[in-house]
């Protein structure tokens, strides 16, 4: 079988302390797979892979932190969406 498949991406991702308890998370990734030759075929399967998504997380004080997750998944034709969260509790936050 002769042929060969690349996939060119990129990707990104944003940090930011917004304040003393909130933290941002920002990322994004995009891929768009190409098969040549007798793989060509492949192509037919999807036609790109876009997701991203942005993550609050909030912690007011050591003993409770608070997040939430929403973004998005493609595959060029269809999306689905992300999203998520999360809580974080610790009980004897001198023990860490």
């Amino acid at each position: 079988m002769d042929g060969s498949i690349e996939i060119p991406s990129v990707a990104a991702l944003v940090r930011a302390q917004l304040t003393r308890t909130l933290r941002l998370h920002v990322s994004g990734s995009y891929q768009r797979p190409r098969a040549t030759g007798a793989l060509g075929a492949l192509n037919a399967f999807r036609d790109s892979d876009v997701r991203w998504y942005a993550d609050l997380f909030w912690r007011p004080g050591d003993e409770l932190g608070l997040g939430a997750r929403f973004g998005s998944a493609s595959d060029g034709e269809e999306s689905t969406p992300i999203q998520g969260y999360r809580v974080e509790w610790r009980p004897f936050p001198a023990a860490h």
